[in-house]
Parts: structure tokens; C-alpha cells; sequence
């Protein structure tokens, strides 16, 4: 990472940011507003799918947090919504617990410790989108007789089968294809895929690595291999 980019990191973390806070429950709802206020930022609150989808129709925002566990499912209701309107903003779900279905995700229980840590992620992702938007990165990915789209998220094989990836299984598999023949080392997976969350395991990583071995064995050439408590290499 270059100076240039934490400095620009830095100075988009000092600004004030517009966010919609998406919260069912009216004492957590409280909570959270509160802190973001003392935060300096200007927050505006919806308690249902419904009501924030008509604030977004009509306002701009640099920010959303959704509570996860909105009923009928409206989180994710919610988060297709903002995607159909191709909508930059960035999501932040609040979760109980890790959600495979979610890029950034914070716990109610430690908000106020890792908000600062997922900002700066978030940032950190916006800027890096921008920059691979101007190099034009590649549509997909190739791997021995695989080929991934991660914009649709699909991992395809030669004889025209495919499978849907998890947004974390994407992400993996992709860093992994980028650097093929190369170590990949946990800091960096702790980075990227996983948002600077250091307790993410090295057995939590491999929960992942061995979901795509199972799907890359079509190939006999494509194989990841672990480099004890390091990280994780792909050849193919």
C-alpha cells in the first residue's frame, strides 16, 4: 500500500459521513445513533425494509448499516434493492454472528470497538474498487479448466458446468488465482477477504480452502496446498 493511499484513506476518515442506520429493534436503534452522532456523523434511522427503501429513493447517502436480522428477510431485500439501483454506497451488516452471505459485517455487541477498524476497511475497499474500475480489471479469472466471473460470483468448469460462490469463497479463490504459484500469507487473506479481523483463524481460512478443493478436483492440475500456519498457495 502506498503512502499516497493511506494518506487518502486517512483524509476520507475525517470527514463527516451521511449514514442510514437500518434498525429494527427501537433500543439498539437508540444505541447506534447515539454513537454515530458522537462520532460527527449525520445519521438518519429506518426501522423496516419498506421505510429505508423510500429514504433511498429520495435522499443520497455515504453509508448504510442494516441490521441482519430485519423480519422477512428485509436485510436482504434490502441490500438487492441497493444493488439493482447500482448504487456505490457501501453496506455494513450488523450480525450475531459471521454471515457468509455479507462482504462487511460489525456485531452489535462490539460496535463501538470495531467501528473505527471496519471504516477504515471500507475506505480502504471503496478506493481499491475505483482504482481496479480504472485498470479495467479482467471479467474472469483462469485456473487450469476453471474460469471465475466474480462480478456474477461463478466458478465454471470447461465442460460448461458452474457453481455459485459465497462472496468470501470469491474473494478467496480470486486473491488465489492472482497470485498463482505464490504464497498468499494469512495477513494478507486476514485483509482482504476477511476485512482485518484477526481472529479469523488459520482453521477458519482452511473451513474455505477445503470447500474449493472440492470444487477445483475436476482438475488434477489445479491443486491449493497450506503452508503451515502461513498461508495457502494455488497451482494450476
Amino acid at each position: 500500500m502506498t503512502k499516497n493511499f493511506v494518506n487518502q484513506i486517512d483524509r476520507l476518515l475525517k470527514i463527516s459521513k451521511k449514514i442510514l442506520l437500518v434498525e429494527h429493534d427501537p433500543v439498539k436503534r437508540g444505541s447506534l445513533e447515539r454513537f454515530l452522532k458522537q462520532q460527527k456523523h449525520e445519521v438518519e434511522v429506518a426501522k423496516d425494509g419498506m421505510t429505508a427503501s423510500e429514504k433511498i429513493n429520495t435522499g443520497t447517502y455515504d453509508l448504510f448499516i442494516i441490521d441482519r436480522s430485519l423480519p422477512y428477510n428485509d436485510a436482504m431485500t434490502l441490500y438487492r434493492s441497493i444493488k439493482n439501483k447500482n448504487l456505490k454506497t457501501p453496506v455494513v451488516f450488523i450480525v450475531d454472528q459471521e454471515d457468509d452471505e455479507v462482504f462487511f459485517s460489525i456485531k452489535y455487541d462490539s460496535f463501538e470497538k470495531d467501528f473505527g477498524r471496519i471504516m477504515r476497511t471500507v475506505t480502504e475497499q471503496s478506493l481499491q474498487s475505483k482504482e481496479q474500475e480504472n485498470r479495467k480489471e479482467p471479467e474472469v479469472y483462469k485456473i487450469g479448466g476453471f474460469t471465475l466471473d466474480p462480478r456474477k460470483r461463478v466458478l465454471r468448469y470447461k465442460d460448461g458446468d458452474s457453481v455459485k460462490l459465497t462472496p468470501k469463497e470469491t474473494k478467496l479463490l480470486k486473491l488465489l488465482i492472482m497470485h498463482n504459484n505464490k504464497l498468499v500469507h494469512k495477513n494478507t487473506l486476514q485483509k482482504k477477504v476477511w476485512y482485518n479481523d484477526e481472529n479469523v483463524s488459520f482453521g477458519s481460512m482452511n473451513v474455505y480452502i477445503s470447500r474449493l478443493r472440492k470444487l477445483l478436483k475436476k482438475d488434477k492440475n489445479v491443486n491449493i496446498t497450506n503452508v503451515y500456519k502461513t498461508g495457502f498457495k494455488i497451482s494450476g
